[in-house]
């Protein structure tokens, strides 16, 4: 009788917590998404993303970006491209005193960045650092569609901010991919090129200096792989962009 009785009581208090649960978390659930505990009010809600970028590979780095991002950003340097430009951990220590917006993706090509231009648009940043290419040509030898994806991108780019700086890093050489250094060679001329017709464009080189005296790839400037690069380039490459930029030399303490 007791048991039964044990049993009973068990069920009554579990019937009335039921509801009652039910009811303090819907009171308290406007308190707790007023204080932006709920997940659905994170940043990410600041960008919708479209079907095409939620299909690309590269759509989890952009969601994370999303939710720490701030926008505008009119005063700052957008740095975009590839793992040379992912890889380049101290680029704003290297490009201070810039604000920068480092926004580097490994293993992105031109293409890539066009996917996700009005993400990029939307910072309305008065510099863009671009390093493109390495991948695109790694494979493939057609200059002409690389050179137009970046003619669409500047396009896209000074449709919301005409008086936006771009500036393009040419295409790096390397040991692993020394068999594409004459189209990489190519592939830069016709980039300069691009960039000579419009007052608002720079070309950047970091191809000339990461070549040796016979036009080899300079291996002291390479990463384990051979393909990426080492804190010795990138310390080359600070000295570049910055003289680009128009910033005194980086003072080493």
């Amino acid at each position: 009788m007791i048991k039964h009785m044990r049993v009973r009581r068990r069920y009554f208090f579990a019937a009335v917590a039921s509801p009652f649960m039910v009811m303090i978390i819907l009171l308290a659930l406007p308190i707790f998404m007023l204080a932006g505990i709920s997940p659905e009010t994170t940043r990410e809600s600041t960008f919708e993303f479209n079907n095409e970028q939620l299909a690309n590979r590269f759509y989890p780095q952009f969601k994370d970006w999303a939710m720490e991002d701030k926008t505008p950003q009119r005063d700052a340097t957008l740095c975009i491209g590839s793992s040379s430009m992912g890889l380049w951990k101290t680029i704003d220590e290297d490009l201070a005193p810039l604000e920068v917006i480092h926004r580097g993706f490994g293993g992105s090509q031109m293409s890539d960045v066009l996917v996700f231009k009005d993400f990029f648009n939307r910072y309305e940043a008065a510099r863009i650092i671009v390093y493109q290419g390495d991948n695109d040509l790694a494979q493939s030898s057609n200059i002409d569609s690389f050179i137009d994806q970046c003619k669409t991108f500047v396009k896209s780019m000074h449709k919301v901010r005409a008086d936006t700086e771009i500036y393009f890093i040419s295409i790096k050489p390397s040991v692993r991919r020394a068999a594409r250094t004459s189209v990489y060679a190519e592939a830069n001329a016709r980039l300069k090129a691009f960039c000579d017709s419009d007052d608002r464009l720079h070309y950047i080189d970091i191809f000339t200096p990461m070549l040796d005296e016979a036009g080899n790839p300079r291996a002291e400037l390479m990463a384990a792989d051979q393909l990426h690069i080492n804190e010795a380039a990138y310390a080359l490459w600070t000295g570049i962009v910055r003289d680009a930029l128009g910033l005194d030399p980086l003072v080493v303490r």
